[in-house]
């Protein structure tokens, strides 16, 4: 009884402060990734379209050969490959997310690359960079931001789930998926551990979704039910 007091009052003292270090780190891991998917998808999606032809159609069929794998197995797999720390993490996350923003891009590119700006553009002479990057992409950016916003969700519940099974941050490193892990081991002496590490990660998940949804509504009116 005297040991359960004390470890108690050990986690208790320490836990508040432990939580809101882990909450951070999660959250900074997640929006590291999300940043490299959505640079990288979109980058390849606007030179599949803008390239067309038998290029796109290879550059697509390996987004499809991807997307043929559950994001989270392939998360798993690929965490499994790669020793546990958050630098491998970032990287397992990022190439399982990438392609949805690859996707997108190529379709906003192919819907918008045949209107009459794009023609002028290229008419006067730009160059498919400046046409990527100065007329497609600030087009498309709004639903890049507003996908982007509901997969920082993804990845938080992605690198939870990686961490606490042992294949995501580097042992002792603090995130949600870890502190969550050990607060099974104290369910019987402590169990606000378990309890709050899983409230942290919902809410903030919620968080998330909730940005997005604004931003949707802000960015696209039309999404907005009447």
């Amino acid at each position: 009884m005297r040991y359960r007091v004390m470890t108690e009052k050990l986690l208790s003292a320490t836990f508040w402060n432990r939580l809101r270090i882990t909450t951070r780190l999660s959250v900074l891991i997640a929006l590291i990734a999300t940043a490299i998917s959505l640079a990288f998808g979109t980058v390849y999606g606007l030179i599949s379209g803008l390239l067309g032809g038998r290029t796109d159609a290879l550059l697509m069929r390996i987004v499809d050969v991807l997307l043929a794998f559950p994001g989270m197995l392939l998360a798993l797999y690929i965490a499994a490959i790669l020793r546990p720390s958050t630098t491998n993490l970032v990287i397992a996350l990022s190439a399982t997310s990438w392609v949805t923003y690859a996707r997108l891009a190529r379709a906003k590119t192919l819907e918008q690359k045949s209107r009459d700006h794009i023609t002028a553009a290229k008419a006067l002479g730009a160059s498919s960079a400046r046409v990527a990057f100065v007329h497609l992409l600030p087009s498309m950016f709004g639903t890049l931001i507003i996908q982007a916003s509901f997969g920082v969700s993804g990845a938080m519940l992605a690198e939870a789930a990686l961490s606490f099974l042992g294949l995501g941050v580097a042992p002792g490193t603090p995130s949600l998926g870890a502190l969550l892990d050990q607060g099974v081991y104290y369910l019987f002496v402590a169990p606000h551990v378990a309890f709050y590490s899983g409230l942290a990660i919902a809410v903030s998940v919620i968080g998330f979704n909730l940005l997005g949804s604004g931003l949707r509504d802000l960015l696209d009116p039309k999404s907005k039910l009447v």
